[in-house]
């Protein structure tokens, strides 16, 4: 109704990223909510985290940084640090947030993609024991089940992705479907990911966009089944759209 609205471009990007899994035209609409409103941080931070899930890590941590810093922003930049190989900008950073109690959750997160599993174990318990709203969500969830297993607590961690199963048997918020094959995809249970994939996948889960860059999947690049649903999810017609626009 009016093409000079910039949230309404915003929305735009956000349906097209995590609902239709149009990422040509989500990058438009965020760009062009950045256009129309230069000095909103928010637009920022939706490109910065849209660019780290398309592998687009220069750019992630450019519009990271215009966005003033958030819990979100400086996680974007820690990952796309780890996925550049430029892990002591990564720990530098972890350790700057490591006194934020909101923020521990996330550290625990970063250190699973940096395969540091006790340090991962140390920062979701604290915030598990602090009583973190997020230690509820199937995300984090996943994440503590995850390290008790590779920290040899295997009846906790049976005892967390059982309840994790259970719940994606009767909803589909907070993607537990997702956040289960991302589990199995990190110990190795090729098969049990690609079963839960796809029923993330039938769910339209929103999580769908993270399955080019999270490191629990490459388990699972070897298969044809994950670039089946690297295609379907709509990450091949980026990097195709990508190449013509480079070229």
């Amino acid at each position: 109704l009016n093409p000079h609205n910039a949230s309404a471009h915003s929305g735009m990007g956000v349906v097209n990223e995590l609902a239709r899994w149009n990422f040509n035209i989500a990058e438009k609409e965020y760009q062009k909510s950045i256009y129309l409103e230069p000095n909103n941080d928010g637009w920022y931070a939706l490109v910065a985290e849209f660019y780290l899930k398309m592998h687009q890590l220069e750019d992630a941590v450019v519009y990271a940084d215009v966005s003033h810093e958030s819990i979100n922003t400086h996680f974007i930049k820690v990952k796309s640090h780890i996925l550049s190989g430029n892990q002591k900008e990564a720990n530098d950073l972890l350790t700057q947030a490591a006194s934020d109690e909101m923020a521990h959750p996330f550290i625990g997160e970063n250190y699973i993609w940096l395969e540091e599993y006790d340090s991962a174990k140390y920062y979701l318990e604290l915030a598990l024991h602090s009583g973190h709203y997020e230690m509820l969500l199937p995300r984090f969830q996943a994440e503590l089940a995850f390290v008790y297993e590779k920290t040899n607590l295997h009846q906790q961690s049976d005892t967390i992705i059982n309840q994790l199963i259970a719940k994606s048997d009767t909803t589909s918020v907070g993607s537990p479907a997702f956040f289960t094959a991302w589990y199995y995809s990190w110990i190795g249970e090729v098969d049990s990911a690609f079963y839960w994939l796809e029923k993330a996948y039938n769910n339209r889960s929103p999580e769908m966009p993270w399955l080019k860059v999270d490191p629990a999947f490459n388990s699972l690049k070897d298969d044809p089944r994950y670039w089946d649903l690297y295609e379907r999810t709509g990450h091949k017609a980026y990097d195709d759209y990508m190449a013509s626009r480079n070229n």
